[in-house]
C-alpha cells in the first residue's frame, strides 16, 4: 500500500476534495551491477490481489545464481539455529588437519552449541560425516526419541562406528570418545589438547 506521504501534493488535493484515487507507481527495480555475472536458475512472475486500499500489481522475479568467494565478515549458519561470521581466513596448509592428512574446511567457535541449547546440529554434523563415508542419505524427525531413550545418539555412534570399519579408519569412532577425534595444528602439527567433534553439516551464507 502506497503511503499518504508518498503522494504528490497535487494528489492529495484531488484526493482530499474530489475523492479521486490516484494511482502511483515507484521504480523499485533490483539491478545487476555492471560486469556481474551469474547463471539464470528460475523466472517467475508474482501477482498480488486487489484490496480496496490498493490496486494489483503484478512483478517478474529473476533469480541468478552467483559463485563468491567467502570474505571475512560473511555471516554463515546452519538449520538449528546456529551461526557465525568468518573472523579469519588462513591458507590451506594452516589449517587443522585430519588423522589421515585432510584439512578441516572450517572451525566453529564451540560457543555456539550450548548458547543456542539443541544437539541436532551436533548429530547432523556426526551423521553428515558417516553418510559421506558410507554413500547414504538419511531422513530422520527431529527428536525422534518414541523408540526408545537415546534414540538418535545410537543411531548417529553406530553409524560412525560401521563407517569406522568399513573405511579401516578407527579414528573416526573412537570408544573414548564417540563423535570426537584428534586433529593436529596445521602450523606446528601438534595435536590440539583435547579431541574435537569432526563432521559434514550443511551451511550456507547467510543474507543479512
Amino acid at each position: 500500500m502506497v503511503k499518504e506521504s508518498s503522494y504528490a501534493p497535487e494528489d492529495r488535493l484531488l484526493r482530499t476534495i474530489l475523492g479521486m484515487r490516484v494511482y502511483t507507481s515507484k521504480e523499485t527495480c533490483l539491478k545487476l551491477p555492471i560486469g556481474g555475472r551469474g547463471r539464470v536458475i528460475d523466472v517467475r512472475w508474482v501477482q498480488s490481489s486487489k484490496t480496496d486500499e490498493t490496486e494489483k500489481t503484478e512483478s517478474i522475479r529473476v533469480y541468478i545464481l552467483q559463485k563468491r568467494e567467502i570474505k571475512v565478515g560473511d555471516k554463515v549458519d546452519g538449520r538449528h539455529g546456529n551461526k557465525g561470521i568468518i573472523s579469519k581466513i588462513l591458507p590451506r596448509q594452516d589449517m587443522p588437519y585430519l588423522q589421515d592428512g585432510r584439512p578441516v574446511d572450517m572451525v566453529f567457535n564451540p560457543l555456539g552449541v550450548p548458547s543456542r541449547m539443541n544437539v541436532g546440529q551436533i548429530f547432523e554434523s556426526s551423521l553428515g560425516l558417516a553418510g559421506d563415508l558410507l554413500d547414504r542419505h538419511y531422513r530422520i524427525a527431529p527428536f525422534d526419541e518414541r523408540y526408545e531413550q537415546e534414540a538418535s545418539r545410537k543411531l548417529v555412534f553406530s553409524e560412525l562406528y560401521e563407517a569406522s570399519k568399513q573405511t579401516t579408519n578407527p579414528w573416526i569412532f573412537e570408544p573414548e570418545s564417540p563423535g570426537k577425534s584428534r586433529i593436529f595444528d596445521g602450523r606446528t602439527g601438534d595435536p590440539f589438547e583435547q579431541p574435537v567433534i569432526i563432521g559434514k553439516p550443511y551451511i550456507l551464507k547467510l543474507i543479512h
